[in-house]
């Protein structure tokens, strides 16, 4: 860093100390007004002032999300409101979970859970897991629309406005059923192997038992006097 501790300064002064005169590029300049611009806004939030550079409209927001979830084909993306009910199906969540949007929509999240909650528990604990902490992060079974289960990986996130009131959920959902196997699989085969090992050394153990019993039984003929004259 300079002595300003911008990133993008100290390359074109260690250009100029090495002789160089290769003016700054665009690349470097932004990043350099990218830091004064963070230095700026850390000290303006610490002194209380409140500025709305750089701020996105809700309007925004909403449109890229909706684009995000939309254009998304290999996560689950969807937006509940603050009691749990879905009011946005991504086509993301449309294809891994197998629920048309008209059907999720308007539907509470235990509707994707095993009857009873998952491994991981119900949706109203992870709701409130979500409220109070900021978020949820597990793993557990998840029903698809054709009734058939998967094993999922999801993130569920609290969504506040500035007084801190919880407007609602965002949930983003992985199918991890195919690493789960793999690793299932890994599992059950090290298991496998290892008894075969014990296996195979109880039975050199049972092998050893009986050479040394017939040592035993050759040693005492040895030391029997009787059989000595035999």
């Amino acid at each position: 860093m300079d002595a300003t501790g911008s990133p993008g300064l100290l390359r074109t002064e260690q250009q100029d100390d090495a002789g160089g005169d290769e003016m700054p590029t665009r690349e470097s300049q932004e990043r350099d007004a990218a830091w004064r611009r963070g230095r700026a806004r850390r000290r303006n939030g610490a002194e209380g002032h409140d500025h709305e550079l750089g701020r996105a409209s809700p309007e925004l927001v909403h449109r890229a999300f909706a684009a995000l979830a939309e254009n998304v084909r290999d996560y689950a993306i969807f937006l509940m409101d603050a009691d749990g009910v879905i009011r946005f199906w991504g086509e993301g969540a449309r294809l891994l979970k197998r629920w048309s949007k008209e059907e999720a929509e308007g539907a509470h999240l235990r509707f994707l859970y095993l009857d009873g909650g998952s491994e991981d528990g119900t949706a109203e604990e992870h709701l409130r897991e979500a409220a109070e902490y900021g978020e949820y992060v597990g793993e557990g079974s998840r029903v698809r629309g054709d009734g058939t289960t998967f094993w999922a990986r999801v993130t569920l996130t609290r969504l506040m406005d500035e007084s801190g009131t919880v407007l609602g959920f965002s949930k983003v959902t992985i199918d991890t059923s195919t690493q789960r196997n793999v690793d299932t699989a890994r599992s059950a085969a090290r298991i496998t192997r290892a008894r075969a090992e014990r296996a195979d050394m109880t039975a050199e153990i049972e092998i050893l038992k009986e050479e040394v019993a017939v040592l035993r039984v050759e040693l005492e003929q040895r030391d029997d006097p009787a059989s000595e004259r035999e």
